[in-house]
C-alpha cells in the first residue's frame, strides 16, 4: 500500500477528485477504505515475527489489510494467517485475542486498524 492518500491524517474529502462533482458519500458516512480501528497489541513475539492482537472494537478475516501505529510504528500490511489457541483460523471477532504473524516490530500497546 504506502500511497499517501489512504492514511490517517485526513487525505481531504472522499469522492472522483473532479472539481464541481459531489461525493457520493454523505456528511455522517464512511467510506470503506478509512481505517477502522479493531484493537491493540498485546504482546510481540520477535523469535516467531507474531503479536497477540485484542480484538476490542471489531472483526479480522484472513486477506485483510492491517495498518498498525504508535509510537514508533506505522506500517501497513495483509493479515496471511490468524491463529486463536495455536490453531489456524480464517477469522476473528470483537472480543478475542489472536495472534498475526506480522512484518515487521510492534510493541505493546500499538493500534491495529482494518483497511478492508
Amino acid at each position: 500500500m504506502g500511497s499517501g492518500s489512504a492514511g490517517l491524517g485526513g487525505a481531504g474529502p472522499v469522492g472522483s477528485g473532479a472539481p464541481g462533482v459531489p461525493s457520493p458519500l454523505g456528511p455522517g458516512d464512511v467510506s470503506d477504505s478509512e481505517p477502522r480501528r479493531i484493537g491493540i497489541v498485546t504482546h510481540y513475539y520477535e523469535h516467531a515475527g507474531a503479536c497477540v492482537v485484542s480484538l476490542d472494537a471489531g472483526g479480522l478475516r484472513v486477506g485483510d489489510t492491517i495498518h498498525i501505529r504508535g509510537h514508533t510504528t506505522d506500517f501497513y500490511q495483509r493479515v496471511e494467517r490468524i491463529e486463536r489457541d495455536h490453531a489456524a483460523v480464517d477469522a476473528a471477532r470483537s472480543g478475542e485475542e489472536v495472534g498475526v504473524q506480522v512484518s515487521q516490530r510492534v510493541r505493546s500497546h500499538d493500534v491495529v486498524y482494518r483497511l478492508s
